[in-house]
């Protein structure tokens, strides 16, 4: 399906917009990444077992605990991705910027030659003077 040309112009007005979005969503992807990190490394450092621990239990623990890791680090992997993707889209918004910018102002100089030319309504015709009849001629 094609988009009409107003709707592509729109679309590339509205690219401040979407820069701001990817930033806010990579800071955010990023914060969320580095929580669940933190979180799987202290998971992962509680499987050594520790001084006066009671071993069968650390190994029964430690069993359970290496499923909630795995599906942390699976969350984590998706993060990472969706922190790729987010920054992707974001490098490429900033490297188009000035491309579509002239492609907007190409737009509306054709759109502004398109306007039917018609004299401006403050500026009054000039008429001649009139005749005057001169005596005896």
């Amino acid at each position: 399906m094609r988009r009409s040309p107003e709707v592509m112009v729109s679309r590339l007005r509205n690219r401040k917009g979407r820069i701001i979005a990817y930033g806010i969503l990579s800071i955010i992807i990023a914060g969320t990444a580095a929580g669940y990190w933190f979180v799987l490394t202290k998971m992962i450092t509680g499987l050594a077992p520790k001084e006066g621990e009671d071993l069968l239990t650390h190994v029964v623990f430690g069993q359970q605990m290496l499923l909630g890791i795995t599906c942390k680090q699976t969350i984590f992997f998706l993060l990472a991705m969706g922190l790729g993707a987010a920054a992707a889209g974001l490098i490429t918004e900033l490297t188009m910027f000035t491309k579509s910018d002239l492609l907007v102002d190409l737009w509306d100089r054709v759109q502004a030659l398109e306007q039917p030319q018609s004299p401006p309504a403050n500026v009054q015709q000039l008429q001649p003077p009139p005749a005057e009849d001169k005596p005896g001629g």
